[in-house]
């Protein structure tokens, strides 16, 4: 762990984000950088600091830093930047959530640091489904699941997400917009253990009420497809 008193702090911070920023220019997950990058802006290194070879340095801003070759992290194209920060973010396994500490400090920094409102209000409806204690945990987690899949199809939808807007669930904004049919159980259809061939008429009666025309010809047709593979094997083993 650096020393705060250490007076080349800031130049070894720096040293340890060039280090992990390949990982997150490739969108992909990296606690340290993002500690690291908290720890430069509690520090002020952004602003100032001294090299490693005593050489006093003064920069004009976190946008300086981030772009200076010599004296920052040598970012080229920021949109890059803050598109693959945004994949990294949305991969963070840490419960600290460092990225998004650092996505909601940054865009308020500079104009240029324009974030889309899509992900803000992912992190929101993200926040939404962990503070929801009367959700069940199974119930909870599935939430998770939807929010990506919507954050990754429709992301307009997160807007619509909320206690007083179109849908006060994820679940119900997931099934509304027909994403997914939701399961329901059918009724027990009571029927005999060694049915007669009448009997299994009946069976077939029921089910084609509650399926109705079309999802019974997919039925029958499925047990029929089981009823052929179960022939050829006996004939291949025979």
């Amino acid at each position: 762990m650096l020393d705060k008193k250490d007076p080349y702090y800031g130049a070894l911070l720096i040293e340890n984000a060039r280090l992990h920023l390949g990982t997150v220019m490739a969108g992909q997950d990296s606690e340290p950088f993002f500690m690291t990058m908290l720890q430069i802006i509690e520090a002020k290194a952004y602003l100032r600091y001294t090299t490693l070879k005593n050489k006093p340095v003064t920069l004009n801003g976190i946008k300086d830093f981030l772009q200076s070759v010599y004296y920052g992290l040598g970012i080229k194209d920021l949109n890059l930047f803050m598109l693959n920060v945004v994949k990294s973010s949305l991969k963070e396994k840490s419960k600290n959530k460092y990225a998004h500490q650092f996505i909601e400090w940054l865009k308020n920094q500079d104009k240029d640091f324009s974030f889309p409102q899509e992900y803000f209000e992912y992190r929101r409806v993200m926040k939404m489904i962990f503070y929801d204690k009367k959700m069940s945990k199974i119930i909870k987690m599935s939430s998770y699941s939807w929010a990506r899949f919507i954050y990754n199809t429709q992301p307009e939808l997160l807007f619509q997400i909320g206690y007083d807007r179109k849908y006060k669930t994820v679940k119900a904004c997931y099934y509304g917009e027909g994403f997914e049919e939701k399961r329901e159980a059918l009724k027990p259809i009571k029927t005999y253990q060694n049915p007669t061939d009448f009997q299994i008429g009946q069976l077939a009666d029921s089910l084609f009420k509650k399926f109705g025309k079309r999802k019974s010809a997919v039925l029958a047709s499925e047990l029929l497809a089981r009823c052929n593979a179960n022939h050829i094997e006996k004939d291949t083993w025979h």
